[in-house]
């Protein structure tokens, strides 16, 4: 509604100005999703990392060919790493989150003269 009034004033200035806003939102929009989607993949993870770990366990006992062990273990560690990477971004985009919540900076405070 305020685009199209805007327009309809051809205040270039203010359309311009809540262009950038709506494209700001899509993009924090987007980054909220892609934060949902990567904490469905560390839950699941975790659940397969974790059976994984539990299956090396009862392998190890049965087994005795440690090469097979190793590579089990390499699995588990890889699939370890691909999650922590999934956590940091989640971390960041979280952080991000807790900036905007805590008000505009300082500067934005200031009355002009």
């Amino acid at each position: 509604r305020k685009v199209a009034e805007a327009k309809d004033r051809g205040d270039d200035k203010i359309l311009r100005a809540l262009v950038d806003s709506l494209a700001t939102a899509q993009l924090r929009l987007d980054n909220l999703q892609k934060a949902t989607r990567n904490a469905e993949f560390v839950d699941i993870e975790l659940d397969r990392i974790e059976d994984k770990i539990k299956a090396l366990v009862e392998m190890a006992v049965s087994h005795e060919d440690p090469d097979f062990i190793s590579n089990q273990v390499d699995s588990v560690a890889e699939s370890i790493s691909h999650t922590e990477q999934a956590m940091r971004e989640m971390t960041m985009l979280s952080n991000i989150d807790d900036d905007f919540e805590q008000g505009a900076p300082a500067i934005l405070d200031a009355q002009l003269s």
